[in-house]
């Protein structure tokens, strides 16, 4: 009979221990180890590609605070970053506001841009330096600032950043 204690015994040690999950499993309801969702690249398949010169000329067309009802993609080198990189680490603003050239006579402002794939912007890091050459997508509106219209590109995110 004291056989059938210690057999039962050691299977019943080696039945919990074999029931322990891995140190990576996240307890049932504990996501904190979990990304929302996994980054995938999206392909760059949407958007009439047009120049910043063409993007200002169609947007002088437009009515104050009017978008334009097509979606436009402009390639241009960033010539100014307008929003701070402390909004970002502070978490005021999760998308970023920057002027682009094509180096041809104009200038756009693309206005709250997300990141690439549409996503915000978590990290002052991810904000590409004056310079670089961004594809943005985004509608056209005309914007009037005290007087002076701005030709902006709102709803943007970035396409594409070549460095």
């Amino acid at each position: 009979m004291k056989n059938y204690f210690l057999i039962a015994a050691a299977f019943i040690a080696i039945l919990m221990s074999s029931c322990n999950e891995s140190p990576y499993i996240n307890s049932p309801g504990d996501n904190s180890y979990n990304y929302p969702d996994i980054p995938t690249w999206v392909p760059d398949t949407n958007g009439t590609v047009i120049s910043v010169d063409e993007a200002y000329a169609i947007g002088l067309t437009l009515n104050e605070d009017e978008k334009s009802a097509k979606a436009y993609k402009i390639t241009g080198n960033i010539t100014e970053v307008i929003t701070k990189a402390e909004d970002i680490t502070s978490g005021k603003y999760s998308a970023i506001s920057f002027y682009m050239s094509d180096g041809g006579e104009q200038v756009i402002e693309a206005y709250m841009t997300n990141n690439v794939n549409n996503r915000p912007f978590h990290d002052p890091s991810e904000i590409p330096e004056v310079g670089t050459k961004v594809t943005v997508q985004g509608r056209l509106e005309l914007y009037n600032n005290n007087g002076k219209k701005i030709v902006e590109l709102t709803d943007s995110y970035i396409v594409r950043i070549d460095n």
